[in-house]
């Protein structure tokens, strides 16, 4: 909102809106966001993908494949807002994207 501080989260929003061009745009370029995070609950890893994103199934099968049990095995997590445009995280700011939180740390 006008006049308040902006905290380090929206300047980074704005940061990196500029980087991958403005989100929704019809003409950006940014093809694949994967946004990692680190959490204090107890996930382990943990891949977040949107509904109805085949390629990002894929991924999300690539990712189980290459962790298996020896690496602490993985998690996979369907979310179920499929249009990126009511999505408010960055993996939603390219054609494709996923999330991956790994916890805790």
């Amino acid at each position: 909102e006008e006049g308040l501080p902006l905290t380090v989260e929206s300047l980074r929003a704005r940061e990196v809106d500029a980087i991958l061009g403005p989100k929704f745009d019809p003409d950006h370029n940014t093809d694949v966001v994967v946004d990692l995070h680190t959490t204090t609950s107890n996930m382990g890893t943990t891949v977040i993908i949107p509904e109805g994103d085949a390629l990002m199934a894929q991924a999300a099968a690539y990712v189980l494949h290459r962790c298996g049990r020896e690496g602490g095995g993985a998690r996979v997590l369907l979310h179920t807002i499929p249009r990126r445009e009511s999505r408010p995280n960055l993996s939603s700011a390219g054609r494709h994207g996923f999330t991956v939180e790994v916890g805790p740390v």
